[in-house]
């Protein structure tokens, strides 16, 4: 393996690694374990050109200031009023595409976003996380889909690694980055809890970025080499996110 396969290895486990947070951070209560995990490990406080580096900052700094415990309590029934639209007025909309993306059918939606799945090979998300088209079952396609990339490079198969990269550009494009912005504003809008607004803006600006770094190049041979390939600098500032969802 050469060093950029290396590089786009290491980049596409990481952020498979911080999908996975961030599904978990959305479809589950904190948990004082996974607060303790993100607060013990302090990003880089790098320049920052794509607001993933603040998130992670701000997100550290507000764990920090208080106890796991107390915190997970805490944050614990806000989880609740913020994500499980529960009524209309007590908290935003449920978070599922076809609810912000304001779809006429929102059943269509769901089937668009599993077919999406199915293409891909997985099949039904975990069902515990709800309809195929909540939030987190979308953000663990995506950590599934960068997990599939890793392996792929890590077998020496640019193509097929590359082929997981335009699966995931083209899920950003058509499901994720088409409402989860709409949610992050809602979510922030709803919240007084800065540990809410922090995973927001974690998220986004994450998507975001990713978006950016699969941009496809200029011009793409029918034999991927390393002059190919996208940019191996979104590994970013991480290393909490990927501790703590170890």
């Amino acid at each position: 393996m050469n060093r950029v396969t290396l590089e786009q290895r290491v980049t596409a486990d990481t952020r498979s690694r911080v999908y996975w947070l961030l599904a978990r951070l959305f479809g589950t209560r904190p948990e004082p374990e996974l607060l303790e995990r993100l607060a013990a490990t302090p990003p880089s406080r790098a320049a920052d050109a794509d607001g993933v580096v603040s998130a992670l900052v701000h997100l550290h700094d507000t764990l920090a200031r208080e106890a796991p415990q107390a915190l997970a309590e805490r944050l614990a029934p806000e989880h609740t009023r913020l994500f499980g639209g529960l009524r209309r007025g007590y908290g935003p909309p449920p978070p599922f595409e076809s609810v912000y993306r304001r779809s006429p059918n929102p059943a269509e939606v769901a089937l668009e976003v599993m077919a999406a799945y199915e293409a891909a090979g997985f099949g039904a998300m975990d069902e515990a996380l709800g309809p195929p088209d909540t939030v987190s079952a979308e953000l663990e396609f995506m950590a599934l889909a960068c997990f599939r990339e890793s392996e792929a490079w890590a077998q020496g198969d640019a193509q097929e690694a590359l082929a997981w990269q335009e699966r995931q550009r083209t899920f950003l494009d058509e499901h994720l980055l088409a409402w989860l912005p709409a949610l992050c504003d809602a979510l922030r809008a709803a919240t007084r809890e800065p540990y809410f607004r922090h995973v927001a803006d974690l998220a986004e600006a994450t998507c975001r970025a990713d978006r950016d770094d699969l941009s496809p190049p200029a011009s793409s041979p029918s034999s991927p080499t390393a002059t190919t390939m996208p940019s191996t600098g979104n590994t970013r500032s991480c290393s909490s996110c990927r501790s703590a969802a170890t």
